[in-house]
């Protein structure tokens, strides 16, 4: 399965400024975070560290809501490459036939002064 990013994303200019242009694939997303100072860590057969974001809202939504959700939302900057990264790995998670997530709204940003 294949998922696509959005226009700006696949551009030189925004792989800089994400820093992508160290990742094999400008697609590639983190499981498994190495340990930093004052951040929460685990052992793990890839040492010490925690779970990638991505990695966190799939298993809670998987354990929430199991192999079937209705409806996801969030923001727009969520799109990619949060959510794409949420239907990667619960539709591997599940390995069913039928999409995970029926359908995600993303929303604009509401910018108020004062």
């Amino acid at each position: 399965k294949t998922f696509k990013m959005s226009p700006s994303m696949e551009s030189r200019e925004s792989d800089e400024i994400l820093g992508l242009e160290s990742k094999r694939n400008p697609k590639d997303f983190v499981l498994w975070k190495f340990v930093k100072p004052n951040e929460p860590f685990w052992e793990s057969p890839w040492g010490l560290g925690r779970p990638g974001w991505h990695i966190e809202c799939s298993a809670m939504c998987c354990s929430l809501f199991k192999n079937k959700l209705d409806v996801h939302a969030g923001g727009i900057d969520l799109k990619f490459p949060h959510h794409c990264n949420e239907i990667a790995q619960c539709d591997a998670f599940w390995n069913q036939k039928e999409e995970w997530c029926n359908v995600f709204l993303h929303v604009g940003h509401l910018h108020i002064e004062g």
